[in-house]
Parts: structure tokens; sequence; C-alpha cells
């Protein structure tokens, strides 16, 4: 987020959000996947984890939309 002037001053603000997007998608399978392996117990635990991930893409996202 703090690079998106440099970005921009180098028009690759779109090429960015369109990495940023792409990421997220991978980040959000891996991750489900990666949820569905671990103990049951800890699933939870796994799951919020990934969200706070995957919380920190969309605030970038928004920031370079």
């Amino acid at each position: 987020i703090e690079a998106k002037p440099k970005f921009d001053a180098l028009l690759l603000t779109s090429t960015i959000l369109t990495n940023l997007k792409l990421q997220v998608d991978a980040t959000d399978k891996m991750s489900a996947a990666i949820t569905e392996k671990v103990p049951a117990a800890v699933q939870g635990t796994a799951a919020s984890l990934s969200a706070q991930i995957l919380g920190l893409f969309d605030q970038a996202i928004a920031v370079y939309n």
C-alpha cells in the first residue's frame, strides 16, 4: 500500500491491482485446502488466520481500485 505512489508514477497501478486480485484468489484456494487438511480441533484457527490474510488483501485491493 505504501508503494502505491511509486507504482502510480510508473503507470503500473492496474498491473498491481490485477496481480493482487490473482493473488487473493490463489490465497483463498490454498487457505481452504490447508484448512481442510488440519485437524478439526484447529480448523477454526486456520480459518481465522486465513480471514485475516484475505482481509489484508481486500484492504490493498481497495487502495489500488
